[in-house]
């Protein structure tokens, strides 16, 4: 009988201490797909459809400058382009298209 008050004690503390955390704790300030999307979202992901525009396929991480503060607030690279409303770099269309950019772009040298 003592463990199952114990216990029901015990999910009760961690259940305020969630509700705390979610209240003052910037990592509880996650987006979610689904969720709206905020002034501030919206003007940290317009560098990643700008670059978009620029090389023609959805940008890895390293070809987006301001990533830190969007993984901040998106978590994943996957949720950061969900928001922007770009296809998935791993999607099959996406590669194929990626891959035909960066041909044109870089073509092979001719062998001597």
């Amino acid at each position: 009988m003592n463990n199952v008050k114990n216990d029901e004690k015990r999910k009760k503390s961690k259940t305020s201490a969630c509700k705390f955390r979610e209240k003052n704790d910037s990592r509880c300030n996650l987006w979610k797909p689904g969720e709206p999307l905020t002034e501030n979202d919206l003007a940290m992901l317009k560098e990643v459809q700008d670059t978009c525009k620029k090389l023609g396929y959805t940008p890895r991480k390293k070809e987006v400058g301001n990533v830190i503060p969007l993984k901040r607030r998106f978590r994943t690279w996957k949720d950061v382009i969900a928001a922007a409303g770009l296809p998935h770099y791993n999607d099959p269309e996406e590669v194929k298209r990626r891959q035909q950019i960066l041909k044109q772009n870089n073509p092979p040298e001719d062998k001597l």
